[in-house]
């Protein structure tokens, strides 16, 4: 499985967003595949934020980017993830 184990609870933001209906099953179908795989429930939501941080993080050219913007624009608390490392993923 790529998605790592949910070690991590921090504070959730909202955001509703729509999909096909095509993603949504194969979210849930990813559920099912996390649940077999760790022996634990995780909701959607919690699954969607995960995806999207595996995504990022695995993206080169949005750190470099986001690194750039954090220098020039001497935003040092746009990183409210500072845990946000690039990861082995690719």
């Amino acid at each position: 499985m790529k998605l790592k184990k949910v070690t991590k609870n921090d504070p959730l933001g909202r955001l509703a967003v729509s999909v096909r209906s095509s993603t949504l099953a194969m979210l849930e179908t990813y559920r099912a595949h996390y649940r077999a795989s760790y022996g634990d429930e995780i909701e959607r939501s919690q699954l969607v934020d995960e995806i999207l941080r595996d995504y990022m993080q695995s993206d080169k050219a949005f750190l470099k980017a986001r690194a750039g913007l954090e220098k020039t624009a001497g935003m040092s608390n746009v990183s409210d993830y500072s845990d946000f490392e690039p990861s082995d993923a690719s």
